[in-house]
């Protein structure tokens, strides 16, 4: 691991125009803003608001976003300011990657628009979602590491650490994303001569650190807990109840009444808020559960696979389909894309983008929501690819770093194949921008490979 990263992120010979990356990159921030400012707010986007305005921060969603966009509001009040932030980190990240991540003009001048403007990453972006704050910390610590690998420096790395950090407090699930940055965040951090078992600590300590500054936001004093893990568990319970044509939520947590006609009449396949509709269950979003009933929903939960492994399997292969195919398997357009401006209790009304060019890109975009470039499995394929090219091509420049954001998109969606509650496509935010990005490594790596080879 440490030769493979050391001997394969310090090769290129030179890097590509910054000055023209930051031309390029800005542009595309210029147009982004022109078309989506102050960008798309869902209903989950407004109780963030919500919490940002009245300083009553919870779990419900993690309140590292809310807290930012605090600060933001202060500044430009309302989701513009958290938008245009989000959007900054997008094509900052961007211009870093496209410099010093390819050697000839005109790879700089199509990557940052190929890879920004690709349909699925701008429909996500144009949303003020906790999922793009994921996916532009991510993208931003990668431009940082695409540099650091070509001028070396503490100082990136620990920048890009901090934006993982950051990244990884967006969401319940970040730390999968986080994770398998570490080794190579490790070996970078390490000096030539520096043992494997030293390197192995410092991996440690930095996921150790990362979990800590992730966490820390949830912890504090003015922050409420909630648990959010019950409200999948009841999702899977209420699936393979219907499918098993018996109850098998505990008792602790029902209210007198509740049959699987009930259970049925409310389930819905591609979201697990269909499990709020009825009163007869006890949801911790709303009354926090004691120890025992604690207990009894995870015991319940844990036993499904064991004990009804073939109803459970079912609905979760069927929520993986959903989440990770296209619309035309029957995910609706709103589980993809969400163009409206909800308002929640008393927040401020959002002011629309009405510009002619938001009103084109978006009608396009929901066009394009039911065709395969808005369906998960094409980048799971390409990272697994990027993965295997990097095993394959030993003489491929970048191919540690590519390796290292392939990973990165591929822990942290697959694992939502049994964790996810419903098959919002936002959830594989960071998915696609890793898998276009690791690409892109890969490919011009291959190409300078090419181009230096000496010849026979």
């Amino acid at each position: 691991m440490k030769r493979f990263i050391r001997q394969n992120a310090t090769r290129i010979p030179q890097t590509g125009d910054f000055r023209l990356s930051l031309l390029i990159a800005a542009i595309g921030f210029a147009v982004t803003l022109w078309a989506f400012y102050p960008g798309y707010m869902s209903q989950d986007s407004a109780a963030q608001y919500l919490q940002a305005r009245t300083g009553n921060f919870d779990t419900q969603h993690p309140p590292l976003m809310a807290m930012i966009w605090r600060l933001t509001d202060r500044v430009i009040p309302g989701p513009g300011g958290i938008f245009v932030l989000f959007a900054l980190m997008v094509w900052s990240g961007l211009a870093m990657l496209a410099s010093h991540a390819t050697t000839q003009r005109w790879m700089t001048v199509t990557a940052i628009p190929a890879i920004g403007w690709w349909p699925p990453m701008i429909g996500l972006v144009a949303h003020v979602w906790k999922d793009v704050g994921l996916l532009a910390a991510f993208l931003l610590a990668s431009g940082l590491l695409a540099r650091e690998s070509r001028r070396p420096s503490r100082v990136l790395l620990a920048m890009a650490f901090g934006a993982i950090a950051m990244g990884a407090a967006f969401r319940h699930n970040g730390l999968f994303a986080a994770i398998p940055f570490m080794p190579y965040l490790a070996v970078r951090w390490s000096r030539s001569g520096t043992t494997r078992r030293r390197i192995v600590a410092v991996v440690a300590l930095a996921t150790l650190f990362t979990i800590a500054v992730a966490e820390l936001p949830t912890y504090l004093p003015h922050v409420e807990r909630r648990s959010m893990w019950p409200t999948v568990a009841l999702w899977d319970l209420a699936a393979v109840s219907i499918d098993e044509n018996r109850i098998l939520i505990p008792d602790s947590l029902l209210r007198p009444g509740l049959t699987v006609a009930d259970l049925s009449s409310n389930f819905s396949p591609f979201t697990n808020t269909s499990t709020f509709r009825t009163d007869r269950i006890r949801l911790s979003l709303r009354e926090p559960y004691d120890a025992m009933q604690n207990r009894d929903l995870l015991r319940a939960w844990v036993a499904l696979p064991f004990r009804h492994p073939s109803a459970y399997w079912r609905h979760r292969w069927r929520l993986t389909r959903l989440l990770f195919g296209s619309s035309l398997q029957g995910r609706p357009s709103y589980l993809v894309l969400q163009p409206e401006y909800q308002q929640l209790a008393d927040n401020p009304p959002v002011s629309p983008n009405r510009s002619t060019l938001n009103w084109l890109v978006i009608h396009a975009l929901l066009v394009l929501i039911a065709t395969p470039l808005f369906s998960g499995w094409l980048y799971v394929s390409v990272a697994l690819l990027v993965l295997l090219g990097c095993v394959v091509q030993t003489t491929s420049e970048n191919r540690a770093l590519a390796a290292t954001i392939a990973a990165s998109g591929l822990c942290y969606a697959v694992p939502l194949s049994v964790l996810s509650g419903a098959a919002d496509f936002r959830y594989l935010s960071w998915l696609v921008g890793a898998s276009l990005v690791a690409m892109l490594l890969v490919v011009e790596g291959v190409l300078i490979s090419r181009n230096t080879r000496p010849n026979a």
